[in-house]
């Protein structure tokens, strides 16, 4: 009786390892996915030079320029630095 005991038990303990190894790997594309989002969205601000606001016909209303080239480059190394580490997340759960 204790064989089937012992059996039964190891196999909903390696079934909750498995579990959490998916739960795993889906956590790590998740914040892969969100640090490649986050990283293009601030290198998309870094190459902006202007805000404009418009009407809802689409007419420009009006522009305001952006701060200058030091805080561009700071988005810039910000911006690159999480796609690569969004890029090395994707690359650790495309690999296991």
């Amino acid at each position: 009786m204790e064989r089937g005991t012992d059996r039964e038990r190891a196999a909903v303990r390696d079934r909750w390892e498995a579990m959490e190894r998916q739960r795993t790997l889906t956590t790590d594309l998740l914040a892969g996915l969100s640090l490649v989002a986050a990283g293009a969205i601030v290198l998309g601000l870094a190459a902006a030079r202007s805000v404009c606001e418009t009407s809802l016909r689409g007419h420009v209303l009006g522009c305001t320029p952006l701060a200058g080239s030091e805080s561009a480059l700071l988005l810039v190394a910000v911006g690159v630095a999480a796609l690569v580490a969004g890029l090395c997340r994707f690359w650790r759960v495309t690999r296991t």
